[in-house]
């Protein structure tokens, strides 16, 4: 349970670390952009918390691209904090249909593409469960969804 907690702080620690990038200024105050200068890597980060009061979870949406250019194809991930099974699925019900994502492996790091963070941001109801958590996203983090993708949209 520890390792995981610890991955996704180093999934947030570059952006905590390093300048932010010039596109920063322009996005909204729920995404974080953060450009690490030593790796040439820009990170675009959303988070949210998800679960119940008993087992509160950060549910981080990363994307990462190389260089601050926007024409590089960024990678998006979905991650979790404190995950008691590194190897659970995460399951997501988007409007009653179900998505089964695979973890990296031994991480609770969700590999994802922006397809499917827009079903996210446009669905009336969304549902999941990953390990023993179960959250259902509120409209406001549907519409925090929706605004990260926007963000790649409007490049």
């Amino acid at each position: 349970m520890r390792k995981l907690l610890v991955v996704s702080i180093l999934a947030v620690l570059p952006m905590a670390t390093y300048g932010m990038s010039p596109q920063a200024s322009k996005s909204p105050k729920d995404i974080q952009v953060r450009y690490d200068k030593f790796k040439d890597v820009t990170t675009v980060t959303t988070m949210m918390g998800v679960g119940t009061v008993r087992h509160l979870s950060i549910f981080t949406v990363a994307a990462m691209r190389e260089g601050q250019s926007t024409a590089s194809t960024p990678r998006f991930y979905l991650s979790f904090s404190d995950i008691d099974d590194s190897d659970a699925k995460l399951i997501l019900l988007i409007d009653g249909v179900r998505s089964t994502l695979t973890p990296a492996s031994g991480t609770a790091i969700f590999p994802t593409d922006i397809e499917q963070l827009a079903k996210i941001g446009a669905a009336n109801s969304v549902e999941g469960q990953v390990g023993s958590v179960e959250f259902a996203l509120t409209p406001a983090q549907r519409a925090q969804m929706k605004r990260f993708v926007e963000y790649f949209h409007d490049k």
